[in-house]
């Protein structure tokens, strides 16, 4: 039985990580921070859904986002790399 490129390159704890950190960078981009920036001011409102945001005048807080896909990404590189052994 001849096996699959990617069956061999990685095993099986190696492939359940790889789908749960897509999971998690879906939950990254749909579960998003809004906030309401004034003059002066960065009012954080919380988190909402993407397509369904907390106010009309709220927007996506990007650094918060990256901070969590950046986060996202190391955790599941460590754990990727230490189900390899």
């Amino acid at each position: 039985m001849r096996r699959g490129v990617l069956e061999m390159a990685i095993n099986k704890p190696q492939r359940i990580v790889l789908v749960l950190y897509c999971v998690l960078l879906t939950y990254c981009c749909v579960w998003i921070p809004w906030y309401v920036s004034n003059d002066q001011d960065h009012v954080n409102i919380g988190y909402g859904w993407l397509w369904n945001g907390p106010v009309d005048i709220a927007v996506p807080d990007l650094p918060r986002i990256c901070l969590r896909i950046v986060a996202a990404t190391a955790l599941s590189a460590a754990v990727f790399f230490g189900a390899g052994w």
